[in-house]
């Protein structure tokens, strides 16, 4: 049996007020006391304990700064074949960034970044020339 619904606000306030009951908008409603905030914060007692939280820990300029030269290519090489070749040829540190990456997964466009500015050169002139 299909029931009739009314489609309108009006319509279903109407129907609700006449079989007795309260409009659907309406029974849900909480009634609280709102206190403007400019009063809230005239009533709140001043804070007397000791700071609990902590001052975050933040990382050294040295540390933050070990990465300083970067590269950006594409390749449409295996990621593991270049992290293989970084680490048996680079000393230092080094990290590999995807930023791109195309809608078939073959071309990727990376950001490496060296410790050693010559490290960068090295990668530049037998990685990336030998992909060429």
């Amino acid at each position: 049996m299909k029931k009739n619904y009314p489609k309108t606000k009006k319509a279903r306030k109407k129907q609700a007020n006449a079989k007795g009951s309260f409009p659907v908008n309406n029974a849900r409603r909480s009634i609280r006391r709102v206190v403007p905030t400019k009063q809230r914060r005239q009533s709140e007692e001043p804070f007397e304990g000791e700071e609990k939280r902590q001052e975050p820990q933040r990382r050294l300029e040295k540390k933050r700064r070990s990465i300083p030269y970067d590269l950006t290519c594409s390749t449409s090489g295996s990621i593991t074949e270049i992290e293989d070749w970084l680490d048996n040829h680079c000393e230092g540190k080094w990290k590999m960034i995807l930023e791109d990456i195309d809608d078939d997964l073959v071309k990727k466009n990376l950001r490496v970044m060296f410790e050693y500015a010559e490290e960068r050169e090295k990668f530049f002139r037998l990685y990336i020339k030998e992909e060429e």
